[in-house]
């Protein structure tokens, strides 16, 4: 509905501004690419939903998956394997009707992530929720180093890399990176589901995480 887009775009507003405003904002900004890819996928299945047949479609599948790619980027370089994990699930749910066999590679690397975060629970839910999607003898083997040591490696581009996907200007405080600090408690499966709850159900996006968020 039109309101939820305007809650959306306020959301998205909101989160925009924290990211320029805040020092160190490098989370905030994974997750404002990911709510971006997500209002894309809103805006397209309303105009697949209306009858109008002379309205065309603002954005294409192609457009949607390449957002939610920089999302997915932008969190693995920053070494947020959970970010990354949420961004392949979202776009993989996204693509399940329009083109399965992506939706079975994202879908897979993402139940890949939550397990190399130490999420093992949520790794099982999506398991179970997704079963015809998973082959064991063909997932893909996807592990910290990839994640963890791009975080350590040239840290000042990731930055900057972020930054223009954002278009946030070069000399604000994400051109800086902070200070080394590995993420520890991988475990709680429980904060997890509760702290996306709260990023992407607000804009009326995300429902399939909202009845985990107890």
């Amino acid at each position: 509905s039109s309101q939820k887009k305007r809650r959306a775009r306020a959301a998205i507003n909101a989160v925009r501004k924290a990211v320029k405003k805040e020092n160190k904002a490098i989370n905030l900004a994974t997750k404002l690419l990911l709510l971006e890819a997500e209002f894309l996928a809103l805006d397209k299945k309303k105009n697949n939903n209306n009858n109008n047949k002379k309205t065309k479609p603002k954005v294409d599948s192609e457009a949607i998956r390449n957002a939610y790619d920089k999302a997915i980027i932008a969190a693995s370089r920053a070494g947020l394997r959970q970010d990354a994990a949420l961004g392949n699930l979202r776009v993989g749910a996204y693509l399940i009707r329009e083109d399965p066999h992506w939706a079975l590679h994202y879908i897979t690397r993402s139940i890949n992530l939550f397990k190399d975060w130490g999420a093992f629970g949520v790794a099982a839910h999506w398991e179970g929720k997704y079963p015809a999607f998973i082959d064991v003898s063909s997932r893909l083997k996807i592990t910290s180093t990839d994640f963890l040591g791009r975080k350590r490696h040239n840290t000042v581009r990731t930055y900057r890399d972020i930054n223009e996907a954002l278009s946030i200007p070069s000399d604000s405080s994400l051109a800086k990176p902070p200070p080394h600090n590995r993420e520890r408690d991988a475990c709680r499966e429980v904060t997890h589901f509760k702290n996306n709850s709260n990023i992407l159900s607000i804009t009326g996006l995300d429902p399939c995480f909202e009845q985990q968020s107890g």
